[in-house]
C-alpha cells in the first residue's frame, strides 16, 4: 500500500525554508555588523573607561616611579586622567601615546649602557601616536605644566579633547591595547653619551614609567 507522502513532505519543506530564511537573516546580521562604520563602533563605546597602570622603567636614574591612567570615553568628549608618585621632583615630565601593545623589559637595553632610552623603547613599545600635554587634539608637542611634578614627585595629570578631534589624530577613540609612557629625569643625572637624545635633549626623553591600556571592567553596585 502506497501512503500519501503530501502530509510527510509539507512539514519538512517548511523546515527547509524555515532555516533557509534563518540564514539569510545571520548573513545579513553578520554583514551589518561588519560593514559597521568607525563611527558606529565608537558611538558603542561611549561610556567605556579604559585603565594603565605604570610600573617603574630605569629605577636607577628615575627612583620607582609609578602611576595610574584612566581613560573615559563620553558621548562628546574624552577624558583622560594620569596620576603619578615617585617621579624626579620639581619637574614637567614629557608624557605620550605609543602605538604598540606592550612595556619593554631590561631585554630592550640594547647597548647594555644601563638605560632604556627613547629609540630602545620605540623598539618594543612602538612609534609615539601623540603626546598627553595640554591639547589633546594635536600632534604637536604643546605645553607639560599639567604634569609638572611637585616637591615629592607626584602629580595629577588632567585633560580632554572633542572625540570627533581626537579621532582625526588617533583613527579611533579607543586606547585599548596601547602603551602610555611617561619621561624625564633630572639635569643632574650623569647619562652615557650612548643614551639617545632626542631633539638633543638626553634628560628629558629618559622613559621613566610605562603601563599597557586595558578596558575596564565595569563595577557592579551590589
Amino acid at each position: 500500500m502506497i501512503r500519501n507522502t503530501r502530509h510527510y513532505m509539507a512539514p519538512v519543506g517548511l523546515l527547509g525554508v524555515t532555516l533557509l530564511m534563518l540564514a539569510c537573516g545571520q548573513e545579513s546580521s553578520d554583514k551589518s555588523h561588519s560593514s559597521a562604520s568607525p563611527r558606529q563602533n565608537e558611538e558603542s563605546r561611549e561610556g567605556t573607561m579604559y585603565r594603565a597602570q605604570l610600573l617603574p622603567l630605569n629605577n636607577i636614574v628615575a627612583g620607582a616611579s609609578a602611576g595610574i591612567l584612566d581613560w573615559e570615553v563620553r558621548s562628546a568628549k574624552t577624558k583622560v586622567t594620569l596620576t603619578m608618585t615617585n617621579t624626579p621632583e620639581d619637574m614637567e615630565h614629557f608624557q605620550a601615546i605609543h602605538s604598540g601593545s606592550k612595556c619593554p623589559t631590561k631585554s630592550a637595553d640594547g647597548n647594555s649602557d644601563g638605560i632604556i632610552d627613547m629609540a630602545e623603547l620605540e623598539k618594543v613599545s612602538g612609534s609615539m601616536l601623540f603626546p598627553l600635554d595640554s591639547d589633546l587634539s594635536s600632534l604637536e608637542q604643546g605645553h607639560f605644566s599639567r604634569s609638572r611634578s611637585n616637591f615629592f614627585g607626584n602629580y595629577v595629570y588632567y585633560s580632554e579633547a572633542e572625540n570627533q578631534r581626537l579621532r582625526s589624530i588617533a583613527s579611533s577613540q579607543s586606547p585599548e591595547n596601547r602603551v602610555v609612557v611617561v619621561y624625564g629625569v633630572n639635569q643632574s643625572y650623569n647619562l652615557p653619551s650612548s643614551v639617545f637624545a632626542k631633539e638633543g635633549n638626553r634628560h628629558r626623553y629618559v622613559p621613566i614609567s610605562c603601563g599597557v591600556i586595558k578596558a575596564r571592567p565595569q563595577e557592579s553596585l551590589f
